[in-house]
């Protein structure tokens, strides 16, 4: 499965229609926020920006309801924040969230396809966060390479997404009852990259962009030598992957906590039709295979994660 089979309409008409109750089910998008903020390249730039007392500018991508900026704000206590979103009622529900939480400066709000928008753009940012939206990009790797290219002297990108093997309980489920119903293997939900792949994404556009202000500035005092550092004189990325498994009283509940928060299937391609059948063969496959720790309700696994980039 290729990842620009996502249909980017059904994304935003899902998040738009779940917006209003997005944190009421955001349990796993709350804790890989928690688990970003935990990084140490992330404690120590909060830490400096804090004690310097001078508002920065952030760039949310794929902000949803403000989770992330949030936390950071509550941090730093005050900044410049764009939110960049795909759907209008996430980037309202974000901008109510940080002024409630006692923001002060205006914020810009960028209703956009953040792949699309983030290609074009040449402002700069301090600090660049996206907290569980890179996989609904056709090519992550490039919103993280643009991303990159956007950060100043001694700013932060600092990112987390899901991994392959996220949800494997009910991808095998699904597979299941294909099989049990005759049906040929259909995949469903969008594929993850590797967080090797996307760490070395970063690590790339960093060291071009580095190379290319090196040739530009030899360029310009040519009489002078110059040299330009690569690796940890330059920059510092961390990356590092985390399991998160959580128990729901039933399957369906589960399936509850996935629909509120508008991650259901957003594929181009579809081959079968979801019949009642399916769903109870799926169901019933799902509890009776994949029960929570002490023999009741059923578990739900999902693979993090967390990539932070300092550019020194």
């Amino acid at each position: 499965m290729n990842l620009k089979q996502i249909d980017k309409r059904i994304v935003k008409k899902r998040f738009s229609r779940h917006a209003h109750e997005y944190d009421q089910y955001a349990d796993v998008q709350c804790d890989m926020a928690a688990a970003l903020l935990d990084d140490e390249l992330v404690l120590e730039r909060l830490k400096r920006w804090r004690e310097n007392k001078q508002p920065i500018q952030i760039l949310d991508i794929g902000c949803g309801t403000g989770l992330l900026t949030a936390l950071i704000l509550a941090q730093l206590g005050e900044a410049h924040i764009t939110l960049l979103d795909l759907s209008k009622e996430m980037l309202d529900e974000a901008e109510q969230k940080l002024v409630e939480s006692g923001l002060s400066i205006p914020l810009h709000k960028i209703e956009a396809d953040a792949e699309a928008w983030i290609s074009s753009q040449t402002a700069t940012f301090d600090m660049i966060v996206s907290n569980a939206a890179l996989q609904w990009f056709h090519e992550p790797c490039r919103v993280l390479q643009h991303a990159a290219a956007l950060l100043r002297p001694g700013g932060l990108l600092a990112c987390s997404t899901f991994l392959p093997g996220t949800l494997y309980e009910l991808h095998h489920s699904c597979s299941a009852a294909d099989h049990l119903l005759g049906r040929s293997r259909e995949e469903r939900g969008q594929t993850y990259a590797e967080l090797h792949t996307l760490t070395n994404a970063v690590s790339l556009a960093m060291n071009s962009r580095w190379a290319h202000e090196a040739r530009v500035k030899r360029a310009a005092c040519a009489a002078e030598p110059t040299s330009t550092v690569f690796g940890t004189e330059r920059m510092q990325i961390s990356s590092r992957a985390l399991t998160l498994t959580y128990e729901y009283d039933s399957a369906r509940q589960m399936m509850k906590h996935i629909r509120g928060v508008g991650a259901s299937n957003a594929l181009h391609d579809r081959t079968h039709m979801v019949t009642r059948s399916w769903i109870h063969e799926m169901l019933a496959y799902y509890e009776h295979t994949y029960p929570g720790s002490d023999g009741e309700g059923v578990q739900a696994t999902y693979e993090v994660g967390l990539l932070s980039a300092l550019n020194r």
